[in-house]
């Protein structure tokens, strides 16, 4: 017998969060709720598909995402929102939803959505670690210097081989 797959319902109002579990509850999913994604943090997760809706106010799905990728919760996000504006959406995806859903849900449409993310799933998060941590490497390893002047900025001097500089030494002390 299949496992159900676990969907973690995250933001929005209670109203709209209590419309979901109880559409993923017909359809034979379990299902976790979240008043927001501290909350999810605190649980931290290890299997199942985020909905996390889109509220503007508190940074957007980008935002969640982030948030996932700090912790390093690697678990696949679907957007959800009322009206989805197409940039929200857009911006959703480019951070690294795999989809976006207009609420209230769609059986259907959230029944293909989940078994797409479901099949989909151990790639996202071995490709959302490897991202998170080559972003990490970046930020902690230092850049070369450049030779050439940019923006009008002059490089710093580049120092002497240790032979010219002794060779320097030897000539001005006699």
């Amino acid at each position: 017998m299949e496992q159900a797959q676990t969907l973690h319902i995250v933001g929005g109002s209670i109203h709209a969060r209590a419309d979901q579990v109880h559409l993923c509850f017909q359809l034979g999913f379990d299902c976790e709720i979240y008043a927001d994604i501290a909350e999810l943090v605190v649980r931290a997760p290890d299997a199942g598909i985020i909905l996390a809706f889109d509220d503007s106010d508190m940074g957007g799905v980008a935002q969640v995402l982030r948030i996932l990728a700090v912790e390093g919760i690697w678990l696949p996000v679907v957007g959800t929102s009322f009206e989805p504006r197409p940039s929200c959406v857009a911006q959703a995806i480019k951070a690294g939803a795999l989809d976006y859903l207009r609420l209230p849900l769609n059986e259907e449409r959230l029944a293909v959505t989940v078994k797409q993310v479901a099949m989909e799933a151990d790639a996202y998060a071995a490709w959302r670690c490897r991202s998170a941590g080559a972003m990490a490497h970046r930020q902690t390893v230092p850049r070369p210097r450049t030779e050439t002047p940019r923006h009008g900025l002059v490089p710093f001097p580049r120092p002497e081989p240790q032979t010219r500089f002794a060779h320097r030494l030897r000539v001005h002390t006699g």
